[in-house]
């Protein structure tokens, strides 16, 4: 249910042109909310957990590090990151 409510919140606040998930095509590394600004070369990289206490920065680290892999022309975009959860809302 998060999963749908964040995406959401971030398209009213009009702040990126897209918004969506990503993940590879073994599945081993998924970034719940990829939200981007083309105009501003920004990033929004977000984990959605109801469970604040299972997030690992490490393992999101990790994640992010795939998706800029994946994505070399991101690299040099501007890019926030972190969890969004219950008390996010």
């Amino acid at each position: 249910m998060l999963e749908r409510y964040f995406p959401e919140k971030l398209v009213e606040e009009k702040r990126y042109m897209r918004i969506g998930g990503w993940w590879d095509r073994k599945g081993r590394n998924e970034i719940d909310i990829v939200c981007e600004d083309e105009v501003s070369e920004s990033l929004g990289l977000y984990e959605v957990k109801v469970d604040p206490s299972r997030f690992e920065a490490e393992r999101v680290s990790e994640k992010i590090a795939a998706f800029f892999a994946k994505n070399p022309e991101k690299r040099d975009f501007a890019h926030t990151a972190g969890l969004l959860s219950l008390e996010n809302m």
